[in-house]
């Protein structure tokens, strides 16, 4: 019986390694804002002149652009790959202070990420009644 748990637990942690690397080619790389979903309403393309850019890198690093607005940081994985975990550390060359990668909980979800299509679930709770759900926005690599 030991041995049979101790495989389920070795191929539990195989699993969620597997699903982590196997998603890290996916993601690295930059990302380019065409879309968004917000909570409850319709999906509507976004102005290719205000499209925010993200890029993540393999190192953990992470960089985006918006507007004049440049900003540096770092990101992970949760676990299990489901979500992102991103903190920002530098905007426009001014170190951000007083925010802690470590204790930030996660609100980034993937809801779909193949080579062509990142589509994140921006988590929160809406409006006096407090409903859970999340806006949607929908990025395509770029060179």
């Amino acid at each position: 019986m030991k041995i049979f748990l101790l495989s389920i637990y070795i191929l539990a942690i195989g699993v969620c390694f597997s699903q982590s690397t196997s998603k890290l080619p996916l993601i690295c790389k930059n990302w380019k804002l065409v879309g968004q979903k917000p909570f409850q309403k319709e999906y509507s393309s976004v102005d290719p002149q205000m499209a925010k850019i993200m890029q993540f890198n393999e190192d953990g690093s992470y960089q985006e652009e918006m507007f004049s607005l440049k900003s540096k940081g770092i990101w992970q994985f949760t676990a299990d790959s489901t979500m992102l975990k991103i903190g920002l550390t530098e905007m426009n060359g001014m170190q951000l202070k007083g925010l802690s990668f470590e204790d930030s909980k996660p609100t980034n979800r993937i809801l779909k990420l193949t080579t062509d299509s990142l589509i994140i679930g921006m988590e929160a709770y809406y409006g006096p009644e407090k409903i859970f759900g999340h806006d949607d926005w929908y990025f395509v690599p770029v060179p």
